[in-house]
């Protein structure tokens, strides 16, 4: 099983981008909302949570970060970061058994994921670090790379 998580998005509009793109993705199973902020919390569910039943998906909304890991029983969690020095995605993802459980948590707004937060998941980087810290964007990257290593059938 693959998850995305979104880490406290403050945009509605963000947020449901992101969310279609995710269920449009035809390889990930699970989109997880963490500490969902402002509107992106009072109309952004809303929305997401109506596209989310009409594609047949699954959509899960946690408080905190280190709920990720227990509610989900999850193998590993990576947490994407704009930094040179961690590892590549594609790397600890591609060193993933099959048959894992595994979440990629993005930052879904402008907001700093406290560092206690942090240190619940493996930090990792797509192959475009200097991208800036767009969540949308992020969530497409992440998509091609989890894409490329998904077996063809």
């Amino acid at each position: 099983m693959i998850c995305i998580a979104l880490y406290a998005p403050s945009s509605p509009q963000r947020l449901v981008d992101a969310a279609r793109a995710i269920f449009g993705s035809g390889i990930v199973d699970l989109l997880v909302v963490i500490k969902p902020v402002g509107m992106a919390a009072q109309v952004g569910l809303a929305e997401v949570s109506k596209v989310a039943y009409k594609r047949g998906k699954n959509l899960v909304i946690l408080s905190q970060l280190s709920e990720v890991r227990d509610v989900l029983n999850l193998n590993k969690v990576f947490i994407l970061v704009h930094d040179s020095d961690a590892k590549l995605l594609r790397e600890a993802v591609g060193a993933v058994n099959q048959g894992d459980r595994l979440c990629v948590v993005i930052q879904g707004s402008e907001v700093s994921i406290p560092k206690a937060e942090l240190v619940q998941a493996e930090p990792v980087r797509h192959s475009l670090p200097e991208i800036g810290v767009n969540p949308v964007a992020d969530v497409a990257l992440v998509l091609y790379e989890l894409r490329s290593l998904a077996p063809r059938t």
